[in-house]
C-alpha cells in the first residue's frame, strides 16, 4: 500500500513540473477531463482494491491509450489555438475601445457641455491659467511666510541671548555692588578707627598733626645717641627716615609713635599702621613682643626705632 502511496506522489509530482508548460498543462488538464471518473475512482476512493486499481490502470493505458493520447493533444492544441485567438481580439478590442469609441465619446461629452453649460471650452482654459496663476502666487506666499518664520525664529534667538547677557551684566553688576558696599564698609571701620585714635591722642595732649615744638633733654639725649650707631645702621636709619618723610605723613608715625609709648607695644591688626610696621619690622626699626590666639602680632621700638621716632617727631634729618 505505501509502495502505491509513493507512485501516487511521484505521478503528481510530474504532473506539477510538466504543468508548467503552457502545453503540457493544457494536456495534462484535457486528459484529466477525458478521464475524471476513472481517476477519480483510482486515487480518491479508499474503497478501490487492488484488482480495481489494477483494471482501471489497464483501462487507461492499454490498447487505447495512444488513441486516447491522440485526442487529447488535438484538443490541446485547439483549446491553445482558441486562447491565443480570444486574447488576440481581446486586445484588439481593447485598442478599438481606446482609440475609437473613447474618442468618440469624449468628443460626444464635449458637444453636450459646450450645448448646456454656460461655460466655454476657452473660459475652461482661462480657469486653468488663473489656477495655475494663484498657485504660483500661493507658494511664493508660503516662501515668504516661511521666511518672516526663519527671521521671526533667529529674532527671538536673539532676544533671548541678549536677555541673557543683560541677567549675566546684572548678576555681576551686584557683585561689584556688593564688593563696593563691602569696601565702602571696611572704609567706615578704618575711618572710625582712625577717629578714635584722633580722639586718644588729642586727649593726650601729646601729638598733633604738627610737630611738638619742645623738645626734652630726654629726647635730645635719644637723637644725639644717633652718632653711636654704626655706619650701617645709621645708613639703614637714614633710609627709613626718609621712606617716612616722602612715604607717608608725618602724623601716621606721629601716631604710631604716641601709641607705642603710651601703650608700650603696637599690634599689626592697626590696619591704618600696618603698612609702615612691616616696613619697619623689615629694617630692625621695631621688634616683635608677643603674640596673641588670633594671630595678631604686638611690636615695640628697638633702640634704633627709638632713635628713629623722635627724629620723625621733631623733625630732625639724620647726617
Amino acid at each position: 500500500m505505501s509502495t502505491f502511496k509513493d507512485i501516487t506522489i511521484s505521478f503528481a509530482n510530474l504532473l506539477k513540473n510538466r504543468a508548467r508548460n503552457p502545453f503540457y498543462g493544457t494536456l495534462i488538464l484535457v486528459y484529466l477531463i477525458r478521464n475524471h471518473q476513472s481517476i477519480y475512482q483510482l486515487f480518491f476512493i479508499k474503497q478501490t482494491t487492488l484488482k480495481a486499481r489494477l483494471g482501471i490502470l489497464s483501462e487507461l493505458f492499454g490498447q487505447g491509450f495512444i488513441k486516447e493520447l491522440s485526442i487529447c493533444v488535438g484538443l490541446a492544441f485547439l483549446a491553445m489555438l482558441i486562447s491565443y485567438v480570444l486574447t488576440n481580439i481581446s486586445e484588439l478590442l481593447q485598442v478599438f475601445f481606446k482609440q475609437v469609441v473613447n474618442v468618440w465619446v469624449q468628443k460626444l461629452i464635449d458637444k453636450i457641455t459646450n450645448k448646456t453649460n454656460t461655460y466655454s471650452k476657452e473660459d475652461y482654459l482661462k480657469m486653468g491659467e488663473e489656477k495655475d496663476f494663484f498657485e504660483k502666487k500661493f507658494n511664493a506666499e508660503r516662501d515668504k511666510r516661511l521666511l518672516t518664520e526663519k527671521e521671526r525664529d533667529d529674532f527671538e534667538e536673539t532676544i533671548k541671548k541678549q536677555n541673557s547677557d543683560i541677567a549675566s551684566s546684572r548678576n555681576t553688576a551686584m557683585k561689584k555692588d556688593d564688593e563696593y558696599q563691602k569696601i565702602l564698609k571696611e572704609k567706615g571701620e578704618l575711618e572710625n578707627e582712625l577717629d578714635w585714635y584722633k580722639s586718644e591722642l588729642d586727649k593726650s595732649g601729646v601729638i598733633n598733626n604738627s610737630a611738638p615744638t619742645e623738645m626734652s633733654a630726654r629726647d635730645r639725649e635719644l637723637i644725639e645717641s644717633y652718632k653711636d650707631l654704626t655706619e650701617k645702621e645709621k645708613e639703614r636709619l637714614s633710609n627709613v627716615y626718609k621712606s617716612i618723610k616722602h612715604g607717608y605723613h608725618t602724623s601716621t608715625a606721629n601716631r604710631m609713635i604716641e601709641l607705642v609709648e603710651k601703650r608700650g607695644a603696637i599690634s599689626d591688626r592697626n590696619k591704618t599702621l600696618s603698612q609702615l610696621v612691616t616696613m619697619m619690622f623689615a629694617n630692625d626699626m621695631v621688634e616683635k613682643v608677643s603674640s596673641d590666639s588670633d594671630g595678631n602680632t604686638r611690636y615695640d621700638f628697638t633702640k634704633q626705632g627709638k632713635i628713629l621716632g623722635k627724629m620723625v617727631m621733631f623733625k630732625v634729618e639724620p647726617n
